[in-house]
């Protein structure tokens, strides 16, 4: 549904070089853009040339010209991936899509909260696999599916595929800071937000330090909720985008983990790109809101080697000492922790992969393994 979010690169790349395999992406927009509740996202003409320059088969699966969704049965799917389990046409929900096609799953971000609406009945109870990152979050599934674990494989993350093929780059002479900040403003939401604090302060200080590269990585509801909740107005929006343009680079697209690797730091009160930068080995300063939701064991750990901004003057502090002087004092903590954390011996696509190659016997309408085994 949106390029932003797109982790399955590695993977699908496996499976178009696997002889058992024809991979395809079906582009579709959210259910709430499809009725006209947020204008905000990337059009499916910007999605769509974002798969075609990544060389990736993808197909519409929406009529552009009637305004409806195209059933799945045309594109005669053996196996269906999703990409996240909300924001879902009823056309494509999982009790239906499931009755012809087997359902599988790996969120589009690292799960590291202790958050019950990941776990909904309607979503995971029909899946015929949920590729799971690690040990605690099938432990935290077990816990929320009261012990209904079945449906689950230890994967790990296709996404951070990325990390085991490359080594640490920085091939620039100046800083390369990334500014991420999320979407989470609303009272009702997981108030990792601070963009009403630190928004227009970090833009100044980007526009201070024109010395160093700096990339705008806005999360892609962060229009929509500026606007949801009265923050700025659609032209105080345009204008703020159109500074970062100005100053350094926007970048609103996916496979962006490259970007990550060639960065020098990361600034954010995002989620997930806490889990996904940390590989990288460079300073990550939080930007911390005391009222977000709480993690799971996974984000406890990571948090504890994070650089904490809950304020302005903090912030300031951090980014002259940590970044422009590069007294990074966290850095052993951190790669510790890398370590502690992550397995990269074998990349979560193979392991997909080899459980795939393990399910090809299954006979039609009884969704029974063949052999029995539901591992990687």
């Amino acid at each position: 549904m949106e390029c932003s979010k797109w982790g399955a690169q590695y993977l699908y790349k496996m499976m178009e070089k696997h002889k058992n395999f024809e991979p395809q992406v079906i582009l579709v927009p959210p259910y709430t853009v499809h009725k006209g509740e947020d204008l905000t996202k990337l059009s499916l003409e910007d999605n769509l040339k974002f798969y075609k320059a990544n060389n990736i088969k993808v197909e519409l699966g929406y009529d552009i010209i009637k305004h409806q969704y195209i059933d799945l049965k045309q594109f005669k799917p053996d196996i269906v991936f999703y990409e996240q389990p909300y924001d879902l046409p009823p056309k494509y929900s999982l009790n239906k899509v499931s009755k012809n096609s087997l359902c599988m799953y790996f969120p589009y971000g690292y799960e590291n909260l202790d958050f019950k609406n990941n776990y909904t009945d309607n979503f995971h109870k029909h899946l015929f696999a949920y590729f799971v990152e690690c040990k605690e979050n099938l432990e935290r599934y077990e816990h929320y599916r009261k012990g209904n674990s079945r449906n689950c494989i230890i994967s790990g993350h296709p996404k951070l595929d990325y990390y085991i093929t490359t080594q640490e780059k920085c091939f620039h002479n100046n800083l390369k800071i990334i500014y991420a900040p999320h979407h989470s403003l609303g009272k009702h939401s997981l108030m990792f937000g601070t963009f009403q604090d630190n928004g227009k302060f970090i833009l100044n200080l980007a526009q201070k330090h024109r010395e160093i590269n700096w990339i705008f990585k806005p999360h892609p509801k962060l229009r929509f909720e500026l606007l949801d909740n009265k923050i700025m107005t659609q032209e105080q929006v345009n204008e703020y985008w159109k500074s970062w343009q100005e100053v350094g680079i926007v970048h609103e697209y996916g496979n962006y983990l490259e970007l990550f690797q060639t960065s020098d730091a990361l600034i954010t009160d995002s989620i997930s790109f806490l889990v996904e930068y940390l590989p990288t080995q460079k300073p990550i300063i939080q930007l911390f809101n005391k009222m977000h939701h709480p993690y799971n064991s996974i984000g406890d750990r990571i948090a504890e080697v994070l650089y904490k901004s809950t304020n302005n003057e903090e912030l300031n502090t951090l980014f002259n000492e940590v970044i422009v002087n590069r007294n990074d004092y966290l850095k052993d903590e951190r790669i510790k922790r890398i370590h502690n954390l992550f397995d990269f011996r074998q990349s979560a696509s193979e392991k997909i992969i080899n459980y795939l190659e393990k399910v090809i016997g299954i006979q039609n309408g009884t969704k029974e393994i063949t052999d029995g085994c539901r591992t990687c």
